[in-house]
């Protein structure tokens, strides 16, 4: 198909009806392909170009943005909805390439890097620069967005600067999180900036130690031990220099913040920093409390209101996710033996996270699947059962 249109022209066909044809047949089965031999075909009509671009886009973003100049299309909002296209369905290469398209706005620039991080934290962190943005607060935001996606971008937050404050100097340290080598003159200057960014938080005496206790804990832990944990804690504190002072102290008193840092699992405890945030945002975070409360220290199964909390918001049904934390809380923990398991406790982690991060399940498939995570009604009598005194169970002496 590709050499089909490279080569169009040897064909001679005349007609601009044909050759849009022949054109959108190509794009249909070729996608990013159009947008290096869409020349070839000869096309004047901006609104078939526009539309063969948008195609291209939703199937290459990376060579549509790359190639977007051979399209020649003038009309800039066209250009601005083809960039997000691009952005969506590959963000390393719109961030790679979004100076070909020509935007200039900066409100609209920030808008399509917002998306490009959404889809690749990564490469939208290596790539942030190429946007031209000088608002601090926005770089800002798109770091986090960035970090969200992807942890490894902590070590790419020097590409974001100008960033504001004393976040711009952190920026300059964290680099010392890549090695296990010892660095310990850079190391205290790391904790000694996070430290004066807690002091600038608008929270109480009691929330700041209780903040500075946590730090200082990771601080004592060995180079290589500590890594991961210091990679959570920055993001966590970074996330607290955006947050109300309402909301830090709900996360710390709720006690969820010590249960990410016990979780001592980098991957769920990345994933689950920014939901607590939300969860601690939230109008609706009173709701939570009651299963916090009664299963805060039993190997992180607390931590489940994170993504459960998510789930709520996305529509998944409210009643299905307060049956589940009722059937949770009801349960004897401590003599059961699956709860009893750090391992059991993280596996369900793992399952109702994926749950709710998947995008490609409607909020009706997820009610659907969570059902699923319900003891079937044998073990659920079997569960009861093992509860009974004998003589209730139909035994006798």
């Amino acid at each position: 198909m590709c050499a089909t249109a490279e080569f169009i022209q040897n064909f001679g066909i005349r007609d601009e009806g044909t050759l849009i044809e022949i054109a959108r047949l190509f794009t249909q089965q070729s996608g990013g392909r159009t947008a290096l031999f869409i020349q070839k075909f000869s096309i004047k009509n901006e609104g078939v170009l526009i539309e063969f671009a948008k195609l291209s886009a939703q199937q290459n973003g990376w060579f549509t943005a790359q190639y977007i100049q051979n399209f020649g299309i003038k009309d800039e909002a066209a250009i601005i909805d083809i960039a997000k296209l691009c952005a969506q369905q590959n963000g390393t290469g719109t961030a790679l390439h979004i100076k070909n398209l020509g935007i200039k706005d900066e409100g609209t620039l920030i808008e399509i890097a917002k998306l490009c991080a959404q889809q690749s934290g990564a490469g939208t962190a290596e790539n942030i620069q190429n946007f031209g943005i000088k608002d601090e607060g926005a770089l800002f935001e798109l770091f986090l967005v960035s970090l969200k996606y992807d942890k490894s971008v902590y070590m790419q937050m020097k590409n974001f600067k100008p960033l504001p404050g004393i976040v711009n100097k952190l920026a300059d340290l964290v680099e010392v999180l890549k090695s296990s080598d010892e660095e310990e003159a850079r190391r205290i200057m790391l904790y000694e900036t996070l430290s004066e960014m807690v002091e600038n938080f608008s929270c109480s005496d009691e929330i700041k130690n209780a903040i500075n206790d946590l730090t200082s804990e990771i601080a004592k832990y060995s180079p290589h031990v500590q890594r991961e944990a210091a990679i959570w804690l920055v993001h966590s504190l970074l996330l607290m220099e955006r947050s109300e002072s309402q909301t830090i102290d709900w996360i710390i008193s709720s006690g969820l913040l010590r249960e990410l840092g016990n979780l001592r699992h980098p991957n769920l405890s990345h994933l689950f920093t920014t939901g607590l945030f939300e969860l601690g945002a939230s109008k609706n975070k009173h709701e939570w409390e009651d299963f916090i409360n009664r299963t805060n220290g039993l190997n992180g199964l607390s931590l489940l209101a994170i993504p459960l909390f998510e789930m709520q918001e996305q529509g998944v049904n409210k009643q299905l996710i307060f049956k589940f934390i009722n059937y949770l809380s009801s349960l004897d923990i401590s003599g059961h033996a699956p709860l009893k398991s750090v391992f059991a406790v993280r596996n369900l982690l793992e399952a109702v996270q994926l749950l709710s991060s998947t995008d490609i399940l409607t909020p009706e498939k997820k009610s659907s699947g969570f059902a699923k995570f319900f003891p079937k009604p044998k073990k659920m009598i079997k569960h009861k059962l093992k509860k009974m005194p004998l003589q209730q169970k139909g035994y006798s002496n």
